[in-house]
């Protein structure tokens, strides 16, 4: 069933959506071009392990974006010979 309400944020632009949500629950909030508000659940996170050597990209944003643009190209066959690297494997 759907229902409509009129919320008016706080004092520090807050909505209440108490009666209409469980406490606790996580929402993704769209703006979209036309100015209108999407609230939709979000999906419960889900949890990756990852090792510990590869910890340090997960967290840097500039080298994991690095990474991910070196990928795209790659794929996209812009891709540069350097040489052999074998003088520099353990």
């Amino acid at each position: 069933m759907e229902h409509a309400a009129v919320l008016k944020t706080d004092s520090q632009s807050r909505i209440s959506l108490k009666g209409f949500v469980e406490s606790g629950q996580s929402f993704v909030l769209t703006v979209r071009k036309n100015g209108t508000y999407v609230l939709a659940p979000a999906k419960p996170a889900v949890k990756v392990k990852v090792p510990a050597k590869e910890k340090w990209l997960h967290e840097n944003k500039a080298a994991s974006k690095s990474l991910d643009k070196g990928i795209k190209e790659a794929a996209e066959g812009k891709l540069t010979s350097r040489g052999s690297f074998a003088k520099y494997a353990r």
